[in-house]
């Protein structure tokens, strides 16, 4: 008789704990769940084939999901019963059209998912009463405009408007009263116009996510004044243009996937507090120590896919204060120019990520014999000889030097101006063609021309000299010929007079 007793107790426990963890509720709509999980009401209604929001769900729902329904409009008035509903999700429901106020009465609502639906516009004031909303998300939908307003009155940790493959247009006032702490908009094809709609965050936005937009977008000067970012995030977006960077403010910045080209970071003093450098893709196929010199808080530095062949010593400094530093996908070029490299790695704590040779061997630089990784000075293979030209002539001088790396070939004019060929970036071209071209050579041009051919293991010179002289034509009067095109020529570029009796009469003499 103990026996049963105890069994009976042991029943009574279960169904109690039952009941409390999930206990079904009555009065749930048709082909929904309706629960009691812990603390919080859950109605789940999945998959059911609602063209309508049911007007018998629970009054007291906190969390209340609908997946793969047909609810092609939200309604006006749809949820005013649930005022204690605390998560709203939506999904996959083929929603199209959000009516004015469909969100009434949702007071305590601080999440809400809209995800891989149909939505196509925002119209203004279309999230209105949801005071307490701290996410919102809508991505995957057929997003092609939001218009100004959209965002009115709400205050959200987190918005999410990714790919939106349509979007053309987010109206300048969108955000206008609106504080949003972080912004993720990714494969749209906005335009330049729709930048100016962050305006009204400046105070509020801590990290914006503007990636993989379709049409090229050329970044205002003055777009983020008065912005303070954690992380500003603006891959993929054909930028080209990096003044922007004069006011930004950020502690994680990102343009990978730009084609930038180098940039030198010293001419933006706001950078200075940026900790997170992310420049992969960028074509920045050249660094140099003096573009980060201007960064004394950088921690970590992604340079991925960028072609680059060399590392000078000056970046050492730089490397030095970082904590990790990203070089995957280059095409790096062991030759006497990397040692400093090698030496530096062995002695490091720095996490370096990518440290490889590319050419002429593939190996990682820390296991390489120091003793291969060679250069050789310039060589000259041709110079141009000296030459007597006659004033107005055309002139071409041309060097041609051979080196490992390639040598940076300067001519140096008479009159103390230089002409520089700044060598191949491919450390597999070994020659660098040095010219220097004159239009019309006058008698400030003549003298003595040097050619300087420098890499770092050494240099090269020769000189040529040129004479410029003068040609005199003198005509009689009386001749009826035409002045020859030589002689016209010689007539722009002196002022020689094609004389006849010291008239010029439509180059005939």
């Amino acid at each position: 008789m103990m026996a049963k007793c105890n069994d009976v107790h042991r029943a009574v426990v279960l169904a109690l704990v039952l009941l409390t963890h999930a206990r079904i509720t009555v009065g749930c709509p048709t082909g929904c769940q309706c629960m009691q999980k812990v603390k919080e009401h859950l109605t789940i209604c999945m998959n059911t084939s609602l063209t309508e929001i049911p007007d018998n769900i629970p009054a007291n729902t906190d969390q209340l999901h609908f997946k793969g329904n047909r609810i092609r409009i939200l309604r006006r008035g749809s949820f005013t019963r649930l005022s204690s509903l605390n998560t709203l999700s939506l999904t996959h429901c083929q929603i199209e059209i959000i009516e004015p106020n469909a969100f009434s009465g949702l007071g305590s609502l601080a999440y809400l998912d809209l995800q891989f639906n149909g939505i196509r516009e925002l119209q203004p004031y279309a999230f209105s009463g949801l005071f307490a909303l701290k996410r919102l998300l809508l991505d995957n939908n057929n997003l092609t405009e939001v218009h100004n307003f959209a965002f009115n009155g709400l205050n959200l940790t987190r918005l999410r408007m990714e790919r939106n493959p349509e979007l053309r247009d987010i109206s300048t006032k969108a955000f206008q009263g609106a504080k949003i702490n972080e912004l993720f908009i990714m494969n749209s094809v906005l335009g330049n116009k729709s930048l100016r709609a962050l305006a009204p965050l400046s105070d509020t936005l801590r990290e914006l996510s503007w990636q993989g937009n379709r049409q090229p977008l050329t970044i205002p000067k003055d777009l983020f004044q008065g912005f303070t970012f954690q992380t500003l995030k603006l891959n993929d977006n054909g930028i080209t243009d990096a003044q922007f960077l004069e006011y930004v403010v950020a502690d994680d910045l990102s343009l990978e996937g730009n084609p930038t080209g180098p940039i030198d970071f010293s001419h933006y003093p706001n950078l200075r507090q940026v900790r997170v450098l992310r420049l992969s893709r960028t074509g920045f196929t050249r660094v140099d120590g003096k573009y980060f010199a201007g960064l004394p808080h950088l921690a970590q530095l992604y340079l991925s896919e960028n072609g680059i062949m060399t590392l000078p010593s000056n970046l050492q400094s730089v490397f030095e204060q970082l904590q990790r530093i990203v070089l995957d996908k280059n095409n790096i070029y062991c030759n006497c120019e990397l040692r400093w490299f090698k030496r530096w790695l062995g002695l490091t704590r720095t996490f370096v990520q990518g440290a490889t040779c590319s050419h002429p061997f593939l190996e990682d630089i820390p296991f390489i014999d120091e003793s291969v990784m060679t250069c050789s000075p310039p060589k000259l293979i041709s110079v141009s000889h000296g030459r007597n030209v006659s004033l107005g002539t055309e002139l071409t001088l041309s060097c041609v030097a051979r080196g490992n790396p390639a040598p940076t070939v300067t001519w140096h004019w008479p009159n103390g101006e230089k002409t520089v060929t700044a060598p191949p970036i491919d450390r597999n071209i070994t020659e660098t063609h040095g010219q220097l071209h004159i239009v019309a050579a006058q008698h400030v041009d003549q003298g003595r021309f040097r050619c300087d051919a420098v890499n770092v293991v050494g240099n090269v010179s020769a000189a040529a000299e040129i004479l410029v002289y003068r040609v005199t034509y003198d005509l009689q009067v009386g001749d009826k010929g035409r002045c020859s095109g030589q002689l016209r020529l010689h007539l722009v570029y002196l002022v020689l007079a094609c004389l006849c009796g010291k008239v010029l009469v439509s180059h005939v003499c």
